[in-house]
């Protein structure tokens, strides 16, 4: 049995932007659509293990897409 839960995800990581992390440090795997487990030692990412508080530096804002008006379309169109 499959079940969809949404996150909003804020953060990416720098180096993996298929990894995000939403507001309360849970991680997602974009790619594979899985939401990462937090292990003894913390999460397995990037070839070792980060807790909770170190993902910080890792991590940068998620860029909302440009949007302009064209008209001759329906309205808005990403660029």
């Amino acid at each position: 049995m499959y079940v969809n839960v949404r996150f909003k995800a804020i953060w990416q990581f720098k180096d993996f932007p298929h990894y995000k992390v939403t507001k309360d440090k849970k991680i997602i795997n974009a790619k594979t659509e899985t939401l990462l487990t937090y292990n003894q030692r913390g999460f397995y990412i990037m070839g070792k293990y980060l807790k909770r508080n170190q993902l910080n530096p890792y991590l940068e804002k998620i860029k909302k897409p440009k949007t302009e008006y064209c008209p001759f379309s329906n309205g808005t169109i990403k660029i």
